[in-house]
C-alpha cells in the first residue's frame, strides 16, 4: 500500500481575542485611544478561582505597579487600569480626568488641544488631564510594562468578575485599538474618621483639572512675627 502526501488548505475567519470595547455613553467622562503603541490592554487583578472551567487568573503582570497606580488616584486596589507595553499610548480626555502612571518609567507628555506640549508629569505622581488634552507615553528607558490609572477606574463590562483582557482564553475586552473610547467610572468616596471626605493629592488634581487655566499656584504661607507666633494674614 502506498500513500501519497497531499496538502490541505483550510480557510476560515481570523480569530479575535476578547470582545469589542464598548463606546462610552455620549457626554459621559471617558478616555479616547488616539494611539496604542505595540500593545495596550485593560487589566485589573484578574479572575482567580476559575481553573476548573479552564480559565486562568490573567490580570496585570506587574500587580504591585497596578495597585500603586490605583492608590495614587484614590481608586480601590482592584480597579481596572491600562497595561502599556513599551510606551506609545496616547489618550485624549473627554471631561476632566486625574491619572497616574507607574511601572516601567515612561516619559510622559501632556499635549494641549492645539498640539503643543503643556506639561511633563512625573511617573508615580497623580496629575490632571483637562478636557480635550492628551497624554502621550514615550518608550521607557528600562522595563517593559507601564500602568495608567484614571480616577474612578476603566468602566468596561466585567466578565467572571474581572475587567481583565485574557489573550489566551479570549475573555474580557479586546486589546485596545485606535478610536476606542473607554468609559470612566465615578470616583470613589473615602470618608475620614469624622465622616467627611478628606482631600487627597488625587482630589486636588481633580480640582486642578476642572479649573480653567490649569493647576493653581502654591498657596501663600502666613508670616511669622518676631515672637515666634503666627500673625494672621489679611487681604
Amino acid at each position: 500500500m502506498r500513500f501519497r502526501a497531499v496538502r490541505e488548505v483550510v480557510t476560515g475567519a481570523p480569530a479575535r481575542s476578547g470582545s469589542p470595547v464598548p463606546d462610552a455613553s455620549p457626554g459621559a467622562p471617558s478616555l479616547e485611544v488616539v494611539a496604542t503603541g505595540p500593545l495596550a490592554l485593560v487589566e485589573d487583578l484578574g479572575r482567580p478561582g476559575h481553573l476548573a472551567r479552564g480559565v486562568g487568573a490573567s490580570g496585570a503582570l506587574d500587580r504591585d505597579a497596578a495597585v500603586r497606580a490605583n492608590r495614587l488616584v484614590g481608586n480601590p486596589r482592584g480597579a481596572a487600569v491600562i497595561e502599556v507595553v513599551l510606551g506609545g499610548l496616547v489618550l485624549r480626555a473627554h471631561g476632566p480626568q486625574v491619572l497616574a502612571v507607574t511601572g516601567a518609567p515612561a516619559p510622559l507628555t501632556v499635549l494641549a488641544a492645539d498640539g503643543g506640549e503643556r506639561a511633563h508629569p512625573r511617573p508615580g505622581r497623580p496629575f490632571a488631564l483637562p478636557d480635550g488634552e492628551r497624554l502621550r507615553l514615550g518608550a521607557p528607558a528600562s522595563g517593559l510594562r507601564s500602568y495608567v490609572a484614571v480616577r474612578g477606574g476603566i468602566g468596561v463590562a466585567p466578565v467572571l468578575g474581572s475587567r481583565s483582557t485574557d489573550v489566551l482564553s479570549g475573555l474580557g475586552p479586546s486589546p485596545l485599538r485606535t478610536g476606542d473610547v473607554l468609559g470612566v467610572l465615578g470616583p470613589p468616596r473615602t470618608p475620614s474618621p469624622r465622616g467627611r471626605t478628606s482631600p487627597t493629592s488625587a482630589t486636588r488634581a481633580t480640582r486642578a483639572a476642572r479649573r480653567p487655566g490649569g493647576p493653581p499656584t502654591a498657596p501663600r504661607r502666613p508670616s511669622r512675627c518676631a515672637c515666634g507666633g503666627v500673625r494672621a494674614r489679611t487681604g
